[in-house]
């Protein structure tokens, strides 16, 4: 996880000297400025827990988004989805049409 979060980091700090250069050196200013913002800004501080509780430490946070994805791609849940995708392909139904279905051919 902190891999990921210090190759944002470089990310967002390259695309601010990148722009910067670009439009010389009276701009350096606002281009960190942006960057910083957009770092806070899009880093997650506190997430809510199963139990509805607000969790704060990192290390707490990071295990819950672990246990997220995880969930999410597991064989259960996707044998879950994949069941609900196939009754979608098969319309129901009605109730005089399945009766014309159970008449003898002649």
């Amino acid at each position: 996880m902190e891999d990921v979060l210090n190759d944002e980091e470089m990310l967002w700090f390259q695309k601010s000297r990148m722009v910067s250069i670009c439009d010389g050196d009276r701009n350096t200013r606002y281009f960190h400025l942006s960057t910083v913002i957009r770092r806070r800004h899009i880093r997650i501080e506190t997430i809510q827990n199963i139990q509805g509780e607000w969790v704060t430490d990192s290390s707490e946070v990071r295990s819950i988004v672990q246990h997220y994805w995880q969930g999410l791609f597991s064989d259960e849940r996707r044998a879950a989805v994949e069941a609900r995708l196939l009754w979608d392909y098969f319309p129901e139904i009605a109730s005089n049409d399945f009766e014309k279905l159970l008449r003898p051919v002649f």
